[in-house]
C-alpha cells in the first residue's frame, strides 16, 4: 500500500540527511603522510596507532598512559593520502561500538600480552596496536618506552584498552590469564568511554582552544605552566572579544564569525577551516543547560573540565612523537 508523501516530514528528513553529511564531512585531524588501514591484522600500523593517539588525545582527564585496540577493530580497510581525517573516516574505521575500560596494568601484563598477540601467526585479529607514544621493537615486540620514558615491567600503567578484550575476545592469553588471577572488575560496557567519542572530544577541545587563541603568552608568570587560575583570566577576556552583540552569551553565528576573521588572518589555516566544521559539537560541548547558547561560566569551564588543559599540550609537543597527525591542524 502506497502513502502520500507529507510534505513537511519531508522537510523534516532533508534537514536531517544535510546535518548528518555535513557532520560526517567535520574534520578530525590532519595526516602528514601516507597511511593504510589495510594492513592492521598483519604488522604495526602507523595508521591504527595514530587513530589510538587521537582517542588517547580525548581521555586527557583519565591520564592514560596507553591506548591500546587489536587489529580487527580497525575495519576501514582504505589508503589515506596526506590530509584531513573526517568524521566519516572515523565511523568507516572504527564501525563497531568500541567500547574502552580504563584499568591499571602492571607493566608485565602489557609486555606479555604485546608480545604474545604480535608473534600470533598473520592475519591476526588480536594483533596489538599502542598509540604513537608507546615505542615497541618491530622484531622481538619488546616495548621500549612509554611517553618517552624507558619502559618497566614492575610499574603500573594506566592502560584505555578494548573492553572486549580484558572479556576474553581473541583469548589474549597472558591477559586473560592475568584477569582472572588478580580478580580484575572489569568496568561495565555503560561506563566505558566510546573510541569515537573519545576522539571527538579530543578534536573538540582542540577547536576550542585555537579559537580562545591558548598558547604560552597565557602564562603570566613564565613558569611554564597555564594555571587554571590564568586560563580563567584569559579566557574572561576571549569572551569579551567573541561576543560581538554584548549579550552575555555567545552563539554559532559568532563563533563562525571568528573562526572566519582567523582564516583570513592566517591566510585561510586548514585549522580553522576544520574547526568550523565542528561549530554545532563545540556548542554541545559547553552548552550545559542547553539553550544552544554559551554563558561566559559555561565558557570559563575550558580551564577546569579537564585537568589537564590547563598545562601545557604534552602528548603534541613531545618530544619523543615523530609528527604523524595533527589534532585540527
Amino acid at each position: 500500500r502506497s502513502f502520500r508523501e507529507s510534505p513537511p516530514l519531508r522537510a523534516f528528513v532533508t534537514r536531517k540527511e544535510r546535518w548528518v553529511q555535513g557532520m560526517m564531512g567535520a574534520q578530525l585531524a590532519w595526516l602528514d603522510e601516507p597511511m593504510s588501514s589495510n594492513d592492521v591484522r598483519h604488522g604495526p600500523s602507523l595508521f591504527a596507532s595514530t587513530l589510538l593517539w587521537l582517542v588517547k588525545a580525548g581521555l586527557a582527564r583519565n591520564r592514560v598512559d596507553v591506548c591500546i585496540t587489536h587489529g580487527g577493530s580497525v575495519r576501514g580497510k582504505a589508503e589515506y593520502a596526506p590530509g584531513p581525517f573526517l568524521m566519516s573516516h572515523l565511523y568507516a574505521e572504527l564501525a563497531f561500538p568500541t567500547a574502552l575500560a580504563i584499568v591499571d596494568m602492571p607493566g608485565r601484563v602489557l609486555a606479555e600480552s604485546v608480545r604474545w598477540a604480535r608473534a600470533r601467526p598473520k592475519p591476526a585479529p588480536e594483533f596489538l596496536h599502542l598509540d604513537l607514544n608507546v615505542v615497541v621493537d618491530r622484531t622481538s615486540h619488546a616495548i621500549k618506552s612509554v611517553g618517552g620514558k624507558p619502559f618497566s615491567e614492575s610499574v603500573t600503567y594506566r592502560v584505555a584498552i578494548t573492553r572486549v578484550l580484558l572479556e576474553g575476545m581473541n583469548t589474549i592469553e597472558p591477559l586473560v590469564a592475568y584477569v582472572a588471577a588478580s580478580k580484575l572488575q572489569i568496568p561495565a560496557e555503560d561506563s566505558c568511554v566510546e573510541a569515537k567519542n573519545a576522539v571527538v572530544e579530543g578534536a573538540v577541545k582542540k577547536a576550542w582552544l585555537e579559537l580562545a587563541g591558548y598558547g604560552s603568552k597565557w602564562d603570566c608568570n613564565q613558569d611554564g605552566t597555564v594555571s587554571p587560575q590564568e586560563m580563567t583570566a584569559a579566557l574572561e577576556a576571549v569572551f569579551a572579544q567573541l561576543d560581538m552583540n554584548k549579550d552575555g552569551t555567545l552563539d554559532s553565528d559568532e563563533l563562525l564569525a571568528a573562526f572566519r576573521r582567523g582564516a583570513r588572518a592566517k591566510k585561510g589555516s586548514s585549522g580553522s577551516a576544520s574547526a568550523v566544521s565542528l561549530i554545532a559539537q563545540m556548542v554541545k560541548a559547553l552548552d550545559a543547560d542547553h539553550d544552544g547558547r554559551i554563558s561566559i561560566a559555561e565558557f570559563t569551564k575550558l580551564a577546569v573540565s579537564d585537568s589537564t588543559i590547563a598545562s601545557t599540550d604534552r602528548t603534541s609537543k613531545a618530544p619523543h612523537r615523530t609528527k604523524r597527525a595533527t589534532c585540527l591542524a
